[in-house]
């Protein structure tokens, strides 16, 4: 059984012949529940702290939990990030040497092209000037025969 202070001042003891001074036993008794009832109280209110410091604990355990949980949620974004960032920087390098590989397929189909109309110039030009040459010929030869007519008697063609 537990002793509380009231207990201790609503206690009373036989008397005996040569028994202890009342007034002592008393006072004694009335200091020890003044005692008992200071410690119940500070009893109390170490509970009470207690409680507020569990409390306490138990919040700054839930924050750390959620900080800890961010932080890996967090952690894991950035891995993430990375990844897809590495991933759009692959593609965008195929894509760039798949565009370098057909600009150069073209280009390379172009100076083909080029070529093949620069020996069809040629042989253009080639054919103009024998075509030319042969014109130039003829002229000079109608024209020596113009004068060749020309020079001759005047009776003696017709």
């Amino acid at each position: 059984m537990e002793l509380t202070p009231i207990d201790i001042l609503h206690v009373q003891f036989k008397r005996g012949l040569r028994g202890y001074s009342t007034g002592q036993v008393d006072e004694f008794l009335h200091n020890a529940a003044s005692t008992l009832e200071t410690l119940a109280r500070e009893r109390a209110d170490l509970r009470e702290q207690v409680e507020r410091l569990t409390a306490e604990v138990n919040r700054c355990r839930e924050i750390e939990t959620t900080m800890h949980n961010a932080l890996v949620l967090a952690q894991k974004t950035a891995d993430e990030l990375k990844a897809n960032a590495h991933r759009e920087a692959d593609v965008i390098l195929r894509e760039a040497e798949q565009k370098t590989a057909q600009q150069i397929a073209e280009a390379r189909a172009e100076l083909s092209d080029l070529k093949a109309q620069i020996v069809s110039l040629r042989e253009d030009r080639d054919r103009f000037e024998n075509e030319f040459r042969s014109l130039i010929r003829s002229c000079s030869e109608w024209l020596d025969r113009q004068s060749a007519r020309q020079s001759e008697p005047a009776g003696e063609g017709s």
